[in-house]
């Protein structure tokens, strides 16, 4: 949707999160906006774990009269025109591919949501990697003849896991964002932070949004601040260590010249050893007598 991290067009993105917190909202929301930007793309998005009644609830609320009505939803219990009803086929199926290779064949981009991706195993074990390797590599084939995929999932139960089941599916993802929301007591989104576990273009930087009015409002941080945050997750490291460990080429540009030029009062580099260390001016003012203090005491010692 021309933002690095959101929906890339032939990649597989994972959207991760603990139950009601927010992942489908927000995935919806993302796609709205890539189809009001792109009128080539045709978006299907296949839901297997919401009823009806809420997921076209939520699904209008969302779209409002701001985004055009072009997702291609494919639930379950919908109907055909003839009155048939197909739920959406199994994730291995060649059904699948078809559809891609027609989409295609009309001069059009597709972009298929799966949500949630355990409620497509159809009862299978998510714990075994032989359920799920042939299932991402069905959707690698899709990547290949022109899709894009984007699988809504739930995290791990454990702390750090950051996707339930085997790890077939994270490894098998270009990007994973972690989606945190907080939520009212009567279960409304106040805001949403989406966090990129797998990223593997480059470095992809925490987003964060206010929920303002049924719309999503991006929280803006300067350049600055972002570079700032990043090395306070890093503190104690060296400057080479520090300014290397960005993925994107311009990342590790932008932090160098933070650094080296000294643009962020509160980032300093130690001369003995090179380390960076962030500290505010009545730290500063602190280390500088405390350094004082030594070197007098250093002296009356000699």
């Amino acid at each position: 949707d021309g933002e690095k991290g959101f929906l890339m067009a032939g990649f597989i993105q994972g959207f991760n999160g603990t139950p009601g917190d927010g992942k489908t909202t927000f995935v919806l929301w993302r796609l709205l906006i890539s189809l009001q930007r792109d009128p080539k793309l045709f978006a299907i998005y296949a839901d297997m774990d919401n009823s009806l009644s809420l997921a076209q609830q939520r699904y209008n609320r969302i779209r409002g009269t701001e985004f055009p009505d072009r997702i291609a939803y494919w639930h379950p219990v919908m109907q055909a025109p003839d009155g048939t009803v197909i739920p959406p086929p199994s994730l291995s199926d060649d059904t699948w591919l078809e559809i891609v290779k027609e989409i295609v064949a009309r001069g059009q981009k597709p972009l298929i949501v799966f949500d949630t991706m355990s409620s497509f195993l159809n009862g299978a074990n998510e714990n075994d990697s032989s359920v799920w390797a042939p299932i991402m590599n069905k959707f690698r084939l899709l990547t290949q003849h022109g899709a894009t995929i984007v699988c809504i999932h739930h995290r791990g139960k454990t702390p750090g896991k950051n996707s339930r089941g085997s790890e077939v599916y994270e490894g098998a993802l270009d990007t994973l964002w972690l989606v945190e929301s907080e939520i009212s007591e009567d279960r409304i989104i106040l805001n949403t932070t989406i966090r990129a576990s797998k990223a593997r273009i480059c470095h992809l930087p925490p987003r964060s949004f206010d929920m303002i009015d049924g719309r999503y409002v991006e929280r803006v941080e300067s350049t600055q601040e972002r570079v700032s945050t990043y090395i306070a997750q890093h503190l104690g490291k060296s400057r080479d260590v520090i300014t290397n460990m960005p993925g994107c080429p311009f990342a590790r540009r932008t932090v160098e010249k933070v650094i080296d030029e000294g643009l962020l009062a509160k980032v300093y580099m130690r001369k003995s050893d090179r380390k960076i260390y962030l500290y505010d001016e009545d730290e500063a003012a602190a280390m500088k007598a405390k350094a004082k203090k030594d070197k007098k005491e250093n002296n009356n010692d000699m």
